[in-house]
């Protein structure tokens, strides 16, 4: 899936520069894409790309459709 194709507030799997992956929110514009953490916990921040920038934009492995939370699992 190009990264053209990432749609705003939609939520996918993104392949990092290092070789990891990371599920995040996507934040689209026209000049940047921000991911979003769904999480409150400290150390989960936005990571920001601008489409003009030095670091290229990460790569979409695919859009996540359904997820489950652990029963004993509080938000």
């Amino acid at each position: 899936m190009p990264e053209s194709e990432v749609v705003n507030g939609h939520v996918y799997v993104f392949g990092t520069e290092s070789g990891d992956f990371t599920v995040k929110r996507a934040s689209v514009t026209e000049d940047r894409i921000t991911l979003m953490p769904d999480s409150y916990l400290p150390g989960y921040e936005p990571i920001e790309f601008t489409r003009s920038g030095e670091h290229p934009l990460p790569r979409v492995i695919g859009r996540v459709v359904w997820f489950t939370m652990p029963e004993r699992f509080r938000v």
